[in-house]
Parts: structure tokens; sequence; C-alpha cells
């Protein structure tokens, strides 16, 4: 049986968003076992935790730097490296507003 993909996309990983992830995948993890799997496709912030993946497990992590604020030019590159990594993913929960507003363009 092949397992639900589950993709967490967050540009501020850290403070209550990765907590929120941390706890929401272990509560999965404990409910559902194998029945899915987990991705994180996150940015670095200086406030993101050191050795962050430490706190997860069997968790496939994806660093895609999502940037400032401004759109830019360079954000067209990560929305399409976005677009081409959503499509191995069968759940997509994106958090923060920088995540969403470049994976909703990304999905379009």
């Amino acid at each position: 049986m092949c397992s639900t993909k589950v993709c967490f996309v967050v540009e501020s990983f850290s403070g209550g968003v990765f907590n929120l992830i941390k706890d929401s995948i272990k509560t999965l993890q404990d409910e559902y076992g194998s029945e899915f799997t987990y991705c994180i496709i996150y940015s670095i912030r200086a406030d993101t935790p050191d050795s962050f993946e430490q706190h997860f497990e069997g968790v496939e992590f994806i660093h895609v730097q999502m940037g400032s604020a401004a759109f830019k030019k360079s954000d067209f590159s990560v929305i399409l490296n976005l677009r081409h990594l959503f499509l191995k993913q069968d759940v997509i929960h994106m958090h923060s507003s920088r995540a969403g507003f470049l994976g909703r363009l990304a999905l379009a």
C-alpha cells in the first residue's frame, strides 16, 4: 500500500510554527503510523533552531530559500521549484504568509 505524501511548506521555520509542525507530524505519526509520509519544505532564518532535523523522525527536509517579503524576480525560480516539488505530494499545507503566497502561485 502506498502512503499519502503530506508536505508542509514554511518560510518562517521557528517559534510557534516550528512547534506546530513538529507536534502535528508527531501526532499524525502516532495516530496513523505509516499511512502517511512527511516532507517539510523550509527556509532558513536567523531564528531557525540549530539541528532542527533532530526534532523529527522519518521526515524528508527540502531547503528552498523563499526570500524576503518583497516580490523580486528571483521569486519566479522559487515558484518554479515549488511547482516541481509539489508534483510529488498528495497534500500540501502552507504555513506563514510568504510560503502561502509563493505556494499558491506555484499551484496556479
